[in-house]
């Protein structure tokens, strides 16, 4: 994620540079609340995967496990 910067220059009087540094941190506090709100989805969509795991019975389906060896023979073949 690209974060703005906040370039001041030393020349710029200093209600501008009060400005820059106000836009910065509003910048910045947008960033973080979407960080946020992207964190809060990843957790709910892991805890979710969690409960279908759960939900699964133990164990690889049979079709799965002659994929995923047949695979195996064509990749090491």
């Amino acid at each position: 994620m690209e974060l703005p910067q906040c370039n001041i220059e030393f020349a710029l009087p200093i209600p501008q540079k009060v400005r820059r540094v106000a836009d910065r941190e509003k910048a910045l506090e947008e960033i973080v609340t979407r960080m946020e709100e992207i964190v809060t989805k990843m957790e709910e969509d892991h805890k979710a995967q969690i409960v279908e795991l759960e939900a699964r019975p133990p164990g690889t389906p049979q079709v799965d496990k002659e994929a995923r060896v047949e695979a195996f023979r064509l990749t090491f073949a």
